[in-house]
């Protein structure tokens, strides 16, 4: 496909005092200003992004497409390519996986709270919302200590379960377009009533030197990796939101994707 434009929601105004709740969006406090940007296509690229370079990559991890939708079923199967993949990607000695989070599209008949894409641009990691995880995810390890005392990272990796095209593909910010200056911590709320867990994580404000980039029809073998937060760099991960595509495709497929998060210590 060309590259297409889509529309992102970054920051309005100040974070401080307000709050994003993300499955109770009618409570949501924190203001956004929506722009329209160009959507690079990676199917097009000549040179694929690395996560050295723009901090994401695409690859191609098999998963049965006659899985159902279950998030346990999911991880019995994925868990261990995902462990295989990022253990030859990044020859990390120790990684542990996070359960897979599933979204489905607000266009799809689901439960009133059920998550949905996220329509805002952010980084899902503060910086001592990682660290504090970090900690939490080898803390009954023996060698904890040897983890946390060298280099770790958190990686993210996004899947679309439903078949092509989607209509609300994630889309991410090339980390050597972003400054330190626009980045804004805000307070997120993730939970359905009475469910509610609150984190830090990031927003972004404006700048149209921002440079974007999809995945165009993605299969059930295509995965995006990207940097979710590293502990010897002060920037944080891959900047990111969803943006509806339905204007640019015909027959749009209601989105239904897996998130799965690793942390990944080098010691």
């Amino acid at each position: 496909m060309p590259d297409v434009t889509g529309v992102v929601n970054y920051l309005s105004g100040q974070a401080e005092g307000r709050v994003k709740y993300t499955q109770q969006r009618e409570r949501s406090t924190l203001q956004h200003d929506a722009h329209s940007v160009l959507m690079h296509d990676i199917r097009n690229s000549s040179e694929l992004p690395t996560l050295e370079r723009e901090g994401f990559m695409v690859a191609s991890i098999p998963l049965d497409p006659q899985l159902p939708l279950d998030a346990r079923v999911i991880a019995e199967a994925y868990n261990p390519a995902i462990q295989r993949f990022l253990q030859q990607l990044t020859g990390a000695p120790k990684i542990v996986l996070r359960a897979p989070i599933l979204r489905w599209s607000r266009r799809m008949e689901r439960e009133q709270f059920a998550p949905g894409p996220a329509d805002y641009v952010h980084g899902d990691f503060a910086k001592d919302v990682f660290h504090d995880m970090a900690k939490e995810a080898v803390w009954n390890d023996p060698e904890r200590d040897r983890w946390l005392a060298g280099r770790y990272a958190v990686v993210q990796t996004w899947r679309a379960l439903s078949p092509p095209p989607q209509d609300f593909p994630l889309a991410l910010v090339d980390r050597r377009t972003v400054s330190s200056h626009e980045l804004v911590e805000m307070q997120s709320i993730i939970g359905a009533p009475g469910e509610e867990r609150s984190y830090s994580s990031y927003s972004l404000k404006y700048n149209p030197r921002h440079r974007w980039s999809y995945l165009s029809n993605m299969t059930q073998d295509d995965v995006l990796v990207f940097i979710g937060s590293e502990s010897d760099n002060e920037m944080p991960g891959i900047l990111h939101s969803s943006f509806d595509n339905t204007p640019n495709i015909t027959d749009p497929v209601p989105r239904t994707s897996c998130e799965l998060r690793a942390f990944v210590y080098w010691g």
